[in-house]
């Protein structure tokens, strides 16, 4: 880590803001020791991975035996088929929630009904992980412990492991920091990965995996450079000429202006038309999306329409 502060400084870059671990003990503690003021948050893909598997081994059959037969429900389906179940609910998680921005909670809603299933009660977690606010998080909490309140030994698993840490991957407290939208490791998973390759089997040297690593990065460079192109590219086509984003396109990325694109485009949504005279007024603003992204919100937005006023680059985060 001192050698990442090293680097940093040398580029003079500023120390961040906040930090992502897949919790591991070493690599927090190294953490704050060189950035003592970054806010610390958990891999929510590794938080579920951890969740998924303490289900399986952790489930009480006889107990959902139990709840079936005093509902008049069907008998319990077989470990290894609720197990599968679980397992694609899980991976479906990973890919449709990933890294996107949290637009409200994507748990079950209160009438809804869940299956007494591994699969069941880890929809009620994931509507727990990605709540959008603090009454949504615990609304889903209190959910899952009606629903499975007799699996204890999961429930008491997840408040003795996760609940303490709640405000470093629950999404209605890390919204609120300048995170970009990031919630997991997953932008140095693939280089854990290529490089454990070439030293898991024993097969390789400590030469072999210097190379590699200087072809990865050589690599990792190329790739930059090719989506720089395609950024500038995209900029061109979807972003010059839009007389309220003024100058911005020349200094923000193409993340960063369609992020905004869709304020405003919830801004446009309160100005009044020939069509919609009297539209509903913008949701009291949370002041969440601009501390989490560093962007203007579309009540941001309204105040420069209103003004007559463009955007320019200091109206988003240097970052």
């Amino acid at each position: 880590m001192k050698q990442v502060d090293h680097t940093r400084a040398s580029i003079d870059a500023k120390p961040p803001n906040v930090t992502i671990t897949d919790f591991d003990t070493s690599m927090k503690a190294a953490i704050a020791e060189v950035y003592p003021e970054a806010k610390p948050q958990i891999c929510v893909f590794h938080i579920n991975k951890n969740v998924t598997l303490h289900i399986k081994r952790k489930w009480n059959k006889a107990v959902a035996a139990a709840v079936a037969e005093a509902t008049g429900n069907p008998p319990p389906r077989s470990q290894e088929e609720q197990e599968a179940e679980l397992d694609q609910v899980e991976e479906q998680a990973v890919v449709d929630r990933a890294n996107r921005p949290l637009d409200g909670n994507p748990g079950p809603r209160p009438e809804d009904v869940v299956e007494y299933s591994m699969a069941g009660l880890y929809k009620l977690w994931e509507g727990i992980v990605y709540a959008h606010t603090v009454e949504d998080y615990d609304k889903a909490w209190q959910k899952l412990k009606d629903y499975f309140g007799q699996q204890t030994a999961i429930i008491d698993y997840l408040e003795e492991t996760w609940l303490p840490y709640e405000d470093q991957w629950a999404g209605c407290h890390i919204n609120k920091v300048l995170n970009f939208g990031q919630r997991t490791t997953s932008p140095v998973e693939s280089v854990n990965r290529y490089l454990k390759s070439f030293v898991v089997t024993g097969a390789s040297t400590i030469v072999a995996v210097v190379r590699q690593s200087l072809n990865m990065l050589q690599q990792m460079e190329a790739s930059i450079e090719e989506g720089l192109k395609k950024e500038r590219n995209r900029l061109k086509f979807e972003f010059l000429g839009q007389k309220w984003l003024g100058k911005a396109p020349y200094n923000v990325s193409a993340k960063a202006l369609t992020l905004v694109t869709r304020q405003h485009q919830i801004m446009l949504s309160a100005i009044p038309s020939r069509s919609r005279p009297n539209p509903p007024p913008l949701q009291p603003c949370s002041h969440q999306f601009s501390a989490q992204f560093g962007i203007p919100c579309s009540h941001a937005l309204l105040d420069k329409h209103q003004a007559n006023e463009v955007l320019t680059k200091e109206d988003f985060s240097p970052y």
